[in-house]
């Protein structure tokens, strides 16, 4: 019993930090997705063939987009089938914008369709995912930025003249409050900014 809650408070921080670097990871990938497929795009578009663009993408400067797509194109390399290498590759991805690019471009890969022009379509739809995205942040910012206001500034100030006006009546030593305060501040800014953080989505447009 003395072990159960160490253990479970172990786990709990295990968790928290295993999806904080979940969501840094999709973070990352979404932010240069569109710029991958927008060059995968044009190289498709100026008649290069698709491992050859692949290859390119790989080598590229687009941080995990590049290292997935340089999996996938060490496994073309080693003799997987192109298809079984991307369906492997969306497999993989934490991303769902990601896994939604790969399984489109694998479709219009197996029906013989135009790449270059479905790449076209993914990378529109990406954008407009991306702008739908940020007008959700930005309404969310309005309330947040109003609990920011009511609990750092509104607070603090009616707080301390309510409890140096009770203080004086009472007669209580109200210096080591007066010192708190602050630190509570900070505290909260410090959250206030970790959680805006976190709900800012990843853009790449």
């Amino acid at each position: 019993m003395k072990y159960r809650i160490p253990i479970l408070l172990f786990s709990q921080e295990r968790a928290f930090f295993l999806a904080r670097a979940f969501r840094k990871r999709r973070s990352l990938i979404e932010t240069q997705l569109i710029f991958a497929t927008r060059e995968l795009m044009i190289k498709l578009k100026s008649g290069v063939p698709i491992f050859n663009a692949l290859l390119d993408i790989a080598m590229g400067d687009y941080g995990l987009v590049s290292s997935e797509f340089k999996i996938a194109a060490e496994e073309i390399e080693s003799g997987i089938p192109q298809d079984i290498a991307l369906d492997n590759l969306s497999r993989r991805v934490p991303s769902q914008s990601f896994k939604r690019t790969i399984d489109i471009m694998l479709n219009a890969m197996r029906s013989g369709s135009d790449l270059a022009a479905t790449l076209d379509i993914i990378n529109d739809m990406l954008v407009r995912k991306q702008q739908s995205d940020m007008q959700a942040y930005a309404g969310e910012l309005t309330p947040l930025s109003m609990g920011y206001m009511l609990i750092a500034v509104v607070v603090p100030s009616l707080g301390m003249s309510v409890f140096l006006i009770l203080g004086s009546m009472a007669k209580i030593n109200v210096t080591l409050f007066i010192y708190f305060i602050p630190a509570l501040l900070i505290m909260f800014e410090v959250l206030f900014i970790g959680l805006v953080k976190s709900r800012r989505p990843a853009v790449g447009v």
